[in-house]
């Protein structure tokens, strides 16, 4: 089954076999100095420069060497992820015509697990073969939650 995802900027179509996360980290160097005595009995500074995190900036999501979106947190570019992982994984697309109670929404779900038919005029079942196209969607804005 082939994957194409269209990018988060909508300016582009990819065929993705390799999706990842990439964390966009800005670090800042500490400076340590320390009094430490050499071999010839001298005391002598020694100054050591470590990184430490200083402020999370994005995450991006890449796939085949493309950026496809970039999000606020981890968090969001994960959700993502898991997202295509379930269209990825399903066999079966229900799509409901119209209402339909929920009662029905289970026969169909149950009978599709069976592998059983079943008759109801509200809904089309569609076999995933082939090829998938995802869109990336949006960044969500913190007051959208």
């Amino acid at each position: 089954m082939k994957l194409w995802i269209r990018t988060q900027d909508k300016k582009r179509v990819c065929l993705v076999e390799d999706l990842y996360i990439h964390d966009n980290i800005r670090y800042k160097e500490i400076e340590e100095t320390e009094i430490i005595k050499d071999i010839t009995g001298r005391y002598i500074e020694n100054k050591n420069i470590r990184q430490e995190i200083d402020e999370y900036i994005s995450c991006e999501i890449w796939g085949n060497n493309h950026l496809l979106g970039t999000y606020n947190t981890q968090e969001q570019g994960l959700k993502i992820l898991d997202e295509i992982q379930r269209i990825i994984n399903a066999k079966t697309i229900i799509k409901f015509n119209n209402f339909v109670p929920q009662e029905q929404i289970k026969r169909v779900k149950d009978a599709i697990d069976r592998n059983s038919m079943i008759e109801l005029p509200s809904y089309e079942i569609k076999e995933l073969v082939g090829v998938i196209v995802y869109e990336m969607p949006k960044e969500e804005k913190k007051d959208d939650k």
